[in-house]
Protein backbone atom coordinates (compact mmCIF):
# COMPACT_ATOMS: atom_id res chain seq x y z
CA UNK A 1 0.00 0.00 0.00
CA UNK A 2 1.43 3.35 -1.04
CA UNK A 3 1.91 6.21 1.40
CA UNK A 4 -0.62 8.33 -0.50
CA UNK A 5 -3.27 5.61 -0.24
CA UNK A 6 -2.55 5.09 3.45
CA UNK A 7 -2.95 8.81 4.07
CA UNK A 8 -6.15 8.92 2.02
CA UNK A 9 -7.65 6.04 4.01
CA UNK A 10 -6.65 7.65 7.29
CA UNK A 11 -8.24 10.94 6.21
CA UNK A 12 -11.42 9.13 5.15
CA UNK A 13 -11.57 7.43 8.54
CA UNK A 14 -11.15 10.76 10.34
CA UNK A 15 -13.84 12.37 8.21
CA UNK A 16 -16.20 9.50 8.99
CA UNK A 17 -15.55 9.94 12.72
CA UNK A 18 -16.28 13.66 12.44
CA UNK A 19 -19.56 13.00 10.65
CA UNK A 20 -20.52 10.42 13.26
CA UNK A 21 -19.89 12.91 16.06
CA UNK A 22 -22.01 15.57 14.34
CA UNK A 23 -24.79 13.09 13.61
CA UNK A 24 -24.79 11.78 17.20
CA UNK A 25 -25.13 15.27 18.66
CA UNK A 26 -27.78 16.33 16.13
CA UNK A 27 -29.84 13.22 16.93
CA UNK A 28 -29.60 13.83 20.68
CA UNK A 29 -30.69 17.45 20.32
CA UNK A 30 -33.65 16.44 18.15
CA UNK A 31 -34.86 13.87 20.69
CA UNK A 32 -34.18 15.68 23.99
CA UNK A 33 -36.58 17.89 25.89
CA UNK A 34 -33.94 19.68 27.98
CA UNK A 35 -30.20 20.27 28.28
CA UNK A 36 -30.13 18.18 31.46
CA UNK A 37 -31.58 15.26 29.54
CA UNK A 38 -29.23 15.76 26.58
CA UNK A 39 -25.89 16.45 28.28
CA UNK A 40 -24.59 12.94 28.93
CA UNK A 41 -25.69 11.70 25.50
CA UNK A 42 -23.92 14.63 23.83
CA UNK A 43 -20.70 13.93 25.74
CA UNK A 44 -20.91 10.23 24.94
CA UNK A 45 -21.61 10.86 21.26
CA UNK A 46 -18.59 13.13 20.90
CA UNK A 47 -16.33 10.90 22.98
CA UNK A 48 -17.13 7.59 21.33
CA UNK A 49 -17.09 9.00 17.80
CA UNK A 50 -13.68 10.65 18.21
CA UNK A 51 -12.07 7.89 20.27
CA UNK A 52 -11.75 10.01 23.40
CA UNK A 53 -11.41 8.80 26.97
CA UNK A 54 -13.31 11.48 28.85
CA UNK A 55 -15.46 14.54 28.19
CA UNK A 56 -17.03 17.06 30.56
CA UNK A 57 -19.57 19.84 30.38
CA UNK A 58 -19.32 23.04 32.41
CA UNK A 59 -22.24 25.49 32.48
CA UNK A 60 -21.76 29.25 32.85
CA UNK A 61 -23.39 30.70 35.95
CA UNK A 62 -23.69 34.30 34.79
CA UNK A 63 -24.79 35.69 38.15
CA UNK A 64 -21.91 34.12 40.09
CA UNK A 65 -19.40 34.55 37.26
CA UNK A 66 -18.19 30.93 37.39
CA UNK A 67 -18.25 27.69 35.43
CA UNK A 68 -20.15 24.94 37.26
CA UNK A 69 -19.69 21.24 36.62
CA UNK A 70 -22.76 19.63 35.01
CA UNK A 71 -21.88 16.12 33.86
CA UNK A 72 -19.11 13.81 32.71
CA UNK A 73 -18.75 10.87 30.33
CA UNK A 74 -15.79 8.51 30.35
CA UNK A 75 -14.63 5.38 28.57
CA UNK A 76 -14.87 2.14 30.48
CA UNK A 77 -11.13 1.79 29.87
CA UNK A 78 -10.30 4.33 32.56
CA UNK A 79 -11.16 4.90 36.21
CA UNK A 80 -12.63 8.39 36.32
CA UNK A 81 -13.69 8.36 39.97
CA UNK A 82 -11.10 10.98 41.00
CA UNK A 83 -12.14 13.22 38.12
CA UNK A 84 -15.78 12.89 39.12
CA UNK A 85 -15.15 13.61 42.79
CA UNK A 86 -12.75 16.42 41.99
CA UNK A 87 -15.17 18.10 39.63
CA UNK A 88 -18.61 17.54 41.11
CA UNK A 89 -18.57 20.52 43.50
CA UNK A 90 -15.90 22.51 41.68
CA UNK A 91 -16.51 26.05 40.42
CA UNK A 92 -14.08 27.55 37.95
CA UNK A 93 -13.55 31.31 38.06
CA UNK A 94 -12.25 33.39 35.19
CA UNK A 95 -8.48 33.39 35.19
CA UNK A 96 -5.63 31.71 33.39
CA UNK A 97 -6.63 28.04 33.30
CA UNK A 98 -7.08 26.61 29.81
CA UNK A 99 -10.81 26.02 30.09
CA UNK A 100 -11.27 29.58 31.35
CA UNK A 101 -9.59 30.91 28.21
CA UNK A 102 -12.18 29.09 26.11
CA UNK A 103 -14.92 30.69 28.18
CA UNK A 104 -13.44 34.19 27.93
CA UNK A 105 -12.47 34.10 24.24
CA UNK A 106 -15.40 32.06 22.97
CA UNK A 107 -13.02 30.01 20.79
CA UNK A 108 -11.93 26.34 20.78
CA UNK A 109 -8.52 25.56 22.25
CA UNK A 110 -6.15 22.61 21.84
CA UNK A 111 -3.33 21.41 24.11
CA UNK A 112 -0.80 18.90 22.78
CA UNK A 113 -0.10 17.48 26.23
CA UNK A 114 -1.88 18.73 29.33
CA UNK A 115 0.97 17.35 31.42
CA UNK A 116 3.26 19.98 29.94
CA UNK A 117 0.69 22.74 29.46
CA UNK A 118 0.75 25.80 31.65
CA UNK A 119 -2.49 26.80 33.31
CA UNK A 120 -3.93 23.32 33.76
CA UNK A 121 -4.59 22.70 37.45
CA UNK A 122 -5.98 19.19 37.07
CA UNK A 123 -2.80 17.67 35.63
CA UNK A 124 -2.34 15.15 38.49
CA UNK A 125 -5.86 13.77 38.01
CA UNK A 126 -5.39 13.53 34.24
CA UNK A 127 -1.94 11.94 34.50
CA UNK A 128 -3.26 9.43 37.00
CA UNK A 129 -5.56 7.88 34.40
CA UNK A 130 -3.27 8.29 31.40
CA UNK A 131 -4.87 11.31 29.76
CA UNK A 132 -2.67 13.57 27.64
CA UNK A 133 -4.41 15.16 24.66
CA UNK A 134 -6.97 17.88 25.43
CA UNK A 135 -9.23 20.28 23.63
CA UNK A 136 -12.24 22.33 24.62
CA UNK A 137 -14.86 24.38 22.84
CA UNK A 138 -17.60 26.82 23.84
CA UNK A 139 -21.33 26.17 23.79
CA UNK A 140 -22.60 29.42 22.37
CA UNK A 141 -25.19 31.38 20.47
CA UNK A 142 -23.80 34.55 18.99
CA UNK A 143 -21.70 36.30 21.60
CA UNK A 144 -23.37 34.57 24.54
CA UNK A 145 -21.42 31.65 26.05
CA UNK A 146 -23.63 29.09 27.77
CA UNK A 147 -20.88 26.67 28.74
CA UNK A 148 -17.70 24.82 27.78
CA UNK A 149 -17.19 21.19 26.78
CA UNK A 150 -13.71 19.79 27.35
CA UNK A 151 -12.42 16.53 25.89
CA UNK A 152 -9.50 14.29 26.84
CA UNK A 153 -7.63 11.69 24.81
CA UNK A 154 -4.94 9.13 25.64
CA UNK A 155 -2.27 10.43 23.26
CA UNK A 156 -0.04 13.46 22.90
CA UNK A 157 -0.94 14.89 19.52
CA UNK A 158 -0.67 18.06 17.52
CA UNK A 159 -3.74 20.25 16.96
CA UNK A 160 -6.28 18.88 14.50
CA UNK A 161 -7.87 21.95 12.95
CA UNK A 162 -10.60 19.89 11.30
CA UNK A 163 -11.67 18.63 14.72
CA UNK A 164 -11.60 22.15 16.15
CA UNK A 165 -13.75 23.42 13.28
CA UNK A 166 -16.16 20.53 13.71
CA UNK A 167 -16.57 20.90 17.48
CA UNK A 168 -16.99 24.65 17.12
CA UNK A 169 -19.99 23.90 14.89
CA UNK A 170 -21.29 21.40 17.46
CA UNK A 171 -20.93 24.05 20.16
CA UNK A 172 -23.09 26.42 18.13
CA UNK A 173 -25.76 23.74 17.60
CA UNK A 174 -25.87 22.97 21.33
CA UNK A 175 -25.93 26.68 22.14
CA UNK A 176 -28.91 27.19 19.83
CA UNK A 177 -30.63 24.28 21.56
CA UNK A 178 -30.00 25.80 25.00
CA UNK A 179 -31.20 29.22 23.85
CA UNK A 180 -34.37 27.73 22.36
CA UNK A 181 -35.17 25.77 25.51
CA UNK A 182 -34.59 28.82 27.71
CA UNK A 183 -36.89 30.87 25.48
CA UNK A 184 -39.55 28.16 25.64
CA UNK A 185 -39.28 28.08 29.43
CA UNK A 186 -39.62 31.87 29.62
CA UNK A 187 -42.69 31.77 27.37
CA UNK A 188 -44.25 29.10 29.58
CA UNK A 189 -43.65 31.28 32.64
CA UNK A 190 -45.27 34.25 30.89
CA UNK A 191 -48.21 32.06 29.88
CA UNK A 192 -48.65 30.84 33.45
CA UNK A 193 -48.46 34.42 34.73
CA UNK A 194 -51.04 35.61 32.20
CA UNK A 195 -53.36 32.73 33.09
CA UNK A 196 -52.98 33.47 36.81
CA UNK A 197 -53.68 37.16 36.27
CA UNK A 198 -56.74 36.26 34.19
CA UNK A 199 -57.92 33.89 36.94
CA UNK A 200 -57.49 36.56 39.61
CA UNK A 201 -59.30 39.09 37.44
CA UNK A 202 -62.18 36.65 37.03
CA UNK A 203 -62.29 36.02 40.78
CA UNK A 204 -62.33 39.80 41.38
CA UNK A 205 -65.15 40.19 38.85
CA UNK A 206 -67.20 37.42 40.48
CA UNK A 207 -66.63 38.87 43.95
CA UNK A 208 -67.60 42.28 42.64
CA UNK A 209 -70.78 40.88 41.11
CA UNK A 210 -71.67 39.14 44.38
CA UNK A 211 -71.05 42.31 46.37
CA UNK A 212 -73.21 44.25 43.93
CA UNK A 213 -76.03 41.70 44.22
CA UNK A 214 -75.87 41.74 48.02
CA UNK A 215 -75.95 45.53 48.00
CA UNK A 216 -79.02 45.49 45.78
CA UNK A 217 -80.70 42.96 48.07
CA UNK A 218 -80.01 45.08 51.15
CA UNK A 219 -81.18 48.36 49.69
CA UNK A 220 -84.94 47.65 50.21
CA UNK A 221 -84.27 46.64 53.81
CA UNK A 222 -82.32 49.81 54.52
CA UNK A 223 -85.02 51.90 52.89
Amino acid sequence: MTLALTQALAQAKRSEAHLMAQYAVTLVLAESASLKEATLAILRGIGESLGLQLSMFWRVDEQAGVLRFVDLWHSQKIDASEFIEGSRDRNIHQGTELIERVWMTGKPLWAWDIGAATGFRRTPMAAGVGLHGWFAFPVRKGERIYGVIECYGPEICEPDHEVLHMVADIGIKVGQFVDRKETEAELRQVEVKVQEEARLAEVARVVGDIAHDIKNMLMPIVS
